[in-house]
């Protein structure tokens, strides 16, 4: 079984995430698998989408995982890429602080919303 507290934060974090400076809300997106998590950063990659792959917050789910930060100014953007690419959704959230968050949306179907 694997240890979840031992997986290392990502070695390159985007400082422009979560820093009152930028007045930049980043939101979370929680995806099924890790499959879906390499094909969603590839995706962010090629349309210019900021991003870092991080694992899944504690204060979200105490599962093992990896999930995908970006500006939620980017949400519409994101919902659009990732329905286009038939990826599922388990979650989305709006980091409200380092380690608290609200959740945007959950989806029976997988599927995020682009409307605001």
């Amino acid at each position: 079984m694997t240890d979840c507290s031992k997986n290392p934060q990502s070695a390159i974090r985007n400082p422009q995430f979560n820093n009152p400076q930028f007045n930049n809300p980043t939101c979370v997106v929680i995806l099924f698998s890790i499959h879906f998590v390499l094909k969603a950063e590839k995706l962010f990659k090629q349309h210019g989408i900021s991003h870092d792959v991080i694992p899944v917050p504690r204060a979200i789910s105490s599962d093992c995982g990896m999930a995908v930060e970006f500006p939620c100014a980017d949400k519409g953007k994101v919902a659009e890429l990732l329905a286009a690419a038939d990826i599922r959704v388990a979650g989305l959230y709006r980091r409200e602080g380092e380690n608290t968050f609200h959740e945007e949306v959950r989806s029976e179907e997988g599927k995020v919303r682009s409307e605001e």
